[in-house]
Parts: C-alpha cells; structure tokens; sequence
C-alpha cells in the first residue's frame, strides 16, 4: 500500500508541474495576457467583444478562452445565444499580477546608446594615438632591442594590454567601434610580438 501512495502522490506532482507549465506558457504569449487583461477591465464582456478589444480573430479568442476555462482561470455562463466572460479568483490574482508586471516597464530607463558609443569610440581613438606614438618612439625603423630597452617598451605597452583586457570584457554593440577595437587589440599584439622579435640578449664584452 505505501508503494502505491508513493507512486499516487508522484504522479499528482507532475500533473501539478504540467497545469503550471502550461499556464506559464500560456501568458508568456502576448495574446492571452491581453484577453485576460480585457476580460479583467470589463463587466461580463463576452467573446466578440473581447477579440475586438485585443484585436484577434473570434476563433483565436473562444480558442484561449477554452483552454482558460480548463484551468480555472475564468468561468462562463450562458444568456439566451450570449455566453458572458467572468474571471474566478485565481483568474484575478494573475491579472493583477499581470497589471503590477506591466506598470514595472514604465520605470524602465532607456539608456542613450549614441552617446555611450562616442564616448567608447573616442576612448579608442586616444589608446590607438597612444600605442601608435610608442611604436614612433621606441620600434620604428630598429633592427634590435637590448633587455632594457625591451622591458621599457613592455613597461609602456602593459597599461594598454591591461585596459584592451578590461574593455574585451564589455559589450561593444556599435559594429564599428567593435571593428576598431578588435583592430587596435590586434595592434597591441603585433607591437609585443615585435618587441619579442626585436630583443636580442645583452652582450658581455
């Protein structure tokens, strides 16, 4: 007998987990969160009246209505040819829930994303004058590099790998600064490879 209790009540979890499941689903779409919102705001409305208010087909509209009546979230009853539309508790603690949800957006701030990418754009610009302006001075037209020389261009570079780092790991939605970024990255490198090519060992003499 425990056996079958046990087998009862892990059956009835996972019919609890799949009316759950579908009723997630359900509101997950636009049109169903809008028919019951309609529902909600109105007195007994009935179906043609509700597909018009969310602007739906009827047949989509009696559809949903079906499948909220199978899981208790609204109940009909019928009027002559009329069947009127009312929501049951639980349908009116998902549509102020629902109500509460969409309120939220309204605090939504949208960030300016032009003038985030001016500013990453021009942060660019300056660590690429800057890597450029070390290359000038310190690898340009040399044929080697001593150990000391070596280790001040490393000196000089490594605040840039370190910022490169850091900015890789933010996202970069502007195709072109993202293009320049991965350029200047790839320069970085180039640079430090260079530096390695060039750095012969110091001579004893």
């Amino acid at each position: 007998m425990i056996f079958f209790y046990h087998v009862n009540e892990d059956k009835d979890m996972t019919l609890k987990e799949t009316v759950k499941e579908s009723i997630e689903n359900m509101f997950l779409r636009e049109k169903p969160a809008s028919i019951l919102l309609a529902i909600a705001k109105q007195n007994k409305p009935y179906a043609s009246v509700i597909s018009k208010e969310v602007d739906t087909t009827y047949a989509h509209t009696t559809s949903v209505l079906s499948e909220m009546e199978h899981y208790g979230l609204i109940s009909s009853n019928q009027d002559g040819r009329v069947k009127y539309i009312e929501l049951t508790d639980l349908g009116k603690n998902i549509a102020e829930a629902l109500s509460v949800l969409i309120s939220a957006f309204g605090d939504v701030q949208i960030i300016p994303e032009a003038e985030g990418n001016t500013e990453l754009q021009e942060k660019i610009t300056s660590l690429r004058l800057r890597v450029e302006r070390i290359y000038k001075e310190e690898l340009a037209c040399r044929k080697s590099l001593s150990i000391k020389e070596s280790t001040k261009v490393s000196r000089r570079l490594g605040p840039y790998c370190r910022e490169i780092r850091k900015m890789d790991k933010t996202p970069i939605r502007a195709e072109s600064s993202r293009k320049e970024f991965d350029e200047l990255k790839k320069r970085i490198e180039e640079l430090m490879q260079l530096k390695e090519k060039l750095k012969s060992p110091s001579i004893i003499g």
